[in-house]
């Protein structure tokens, strides 16, 4: 086929292949990092609004008068919880040191009312803080994070979760 044009017309066509193919591989190469920032971004926002969340949560146990246990901790996060919600603009699961819920904040659906055994165990394990990817069709899966919650003598009082 390329043995009937010119030499010109060979070297033209040749860098017109050659430039195509840098132009898909520079595409393909941004788009796959792209992605990638994207998703490293997505997990750095959910940590900075969960550290935020927990910071207020903290602030809300300094305030109270008592020493916050895991008996008490439905008083103290009761009337303050959605509050906190609405201001982080995201949803909040309070469950006891057993997995049982205890507070939310979700309007739409209500969550597991249990904590599945895997998760207090791997928070049992881990001491503190645990990722868990959740699949929601369509190829596309969301983190949602747990953390226990400690009153000012390091004491887990409940396990706090942000889907």
């Amino acid at each position: 086929m390329f043995k009937n044009l010119k030499l010109s017309q060979r070297i033209f066509a040749a860098l017109f292949v050659i430039i195509l193919f840098t132009s898909v591989s520079i595409l393909l190469i941004t788009v796959f990092s792209f992605r990638e920032q994207s998703t490293i971004f997505a997990e750095d926002l959910l940590k900075d609004k969960e550290r935020e969340v927990i910071n207020a949560i903290d602030y809300e146990l300094d305030r109270y008068p008592n020493l916050a246990t895991d008996q008490n901790i439905y008083d103290v996060l009761e009337n303050v919880i959605l509050g906190i919600s609405d201001v982080h603009k995201t949803d909040i699961n309070v469950f006891d040191v057993r997995g049982n819920l205890m507070l939310t904040t979700e309007p739409k659906s209500i969550p597991t009312r249990v904590l599945p055994k895997r998760v207090l165990d791997s928070l049992s394990r881990n001491l503190e803080y645990l990722e868990v990817p959740v699949d929601v069709g369509n190829g596309k899966n969301f983190l949602t994070t747990y953390r226990y919650i400690n009153n000012f003598k390091n004491q887990p009082v409940a396990i706090i979760n942000l889907p």
